[in-house]
């Protein structure tokens, strides 16, 4: 008998049900999904062509990156003297030197090179040294820096050197000395630090102790002089092409009568006779 009463109960609470519309359900079921599908094919297609802007975009950076890099990144004075970078400076690298290619336009050195770089007003061409940096943007100079000293002398144009937060602004005949801590400018010096890039000593009419300075600066010696000097009156004419420091030497103590000691950082001058 409950039973009844609850069936009952229960169609009094469905008197106003209404049988579904199965094909109207499913029509707006197929509607959305069909919408859905849409925009996961334009999002595919979107996607697709992200993907090939992306592959575009690495291939010319790729392109960019190999074109403009150095055919090689470093460069040593024994097998590379006469160094024509991308950008179109040209270096000329001592046997000792060594050139260390940065990025385009920035170089490291270690040792001596003489610089002639391309002009370029909107990219300036820098040169890590041991004392600092050297920046430039188109002029001829020469530079040689190791972990004890640096020069930079000029011979074109203007360059800066940067050393211990200080700016050091250097015009034609400048030549900049950083020993330690110590800086020392000096304007058009006797002996002309560029003169080996050319492997040619030529004196003159020179006296012997200018001849003594441009060959320790040229071998790059520390040049010892007697505690007395004697009076230079020695006048030498001559010419040196690329030859080891022993044999010019020996031709100096046949001219002058030059007793001397050298050893792989010194050159000891003792005495001469003129």
């Amino acid at each position: 008998m409950k039973n009844w009463i609850d069936i009952h109960h229960l169609s009094d609470q469905l008197k106003d049900y209404k049988e579904v519309d199965k094909k109207a359900a499913w029509s707006v079921v197929e509607a959305q999904t069909t919408g859905r599908s849409s925009n996961i094919r334009v999002l595919a297609h979107w996607q697709k062509i992200a993907a090939v802007a992306c592959i575009l975009l690495v291939s010319i950076l790729v392109f960019r990156y190999n074109t403009t890099m150095e055919p090689r990144k470093e460069y040593t004075g024994m097998a590379d003297s006469n160094i024509r970078l991308n950008d179109g400076s040209e270096v000329i690298l001592d046997k000792k030197g060594k050139l260390t290619y940065l990025a385009q336009r920035s170089v490291l050195l270690d040792g001596r090179a003489y610089f002639d770089i391309a002009p370029d007003q909107t990219a300036p061409f820098t040169v890590d040294i041991f004392h600092g940096k050297v920046t430039v943007l188109g002029t001829e100079f020469n530079i040689n820096t190791r972990k004890d000293q640096s020069q930079i002398y000029v011979t074109e144009g203007k360059v800066k050197c940067s050393f211990n937060n200080h700016d050091y602004l250097l015009t034609v005949g400048d030549m900049l000395t950083i020993n330690g801590d110590k800086v020392l400018s000096s304007k058009q010096p006797s002996v002309k630090p560029d003169t080996w890039k050319n492997k040619v000593l030529r004196f003159e009419n020179h006296s012997l102790h200018y001849v003594l300075e441009s060959i320790a600066d040229y071998y790059e010696l520390k040049l010892v002089l007697p505690d007395k000097k004697n009076v230079d009156a020695c006048k030498i004419n001559t010419t040196f092409e690329n030859e080891p420091v022993d044999r010019v030497l020996k031709e100096l103590e046949i001219l002058t009568g030059l007793s001397y000691e050298l050893s792989a950082q010194n050159l000891i001058i003792k005495s001469f006779k003129c």
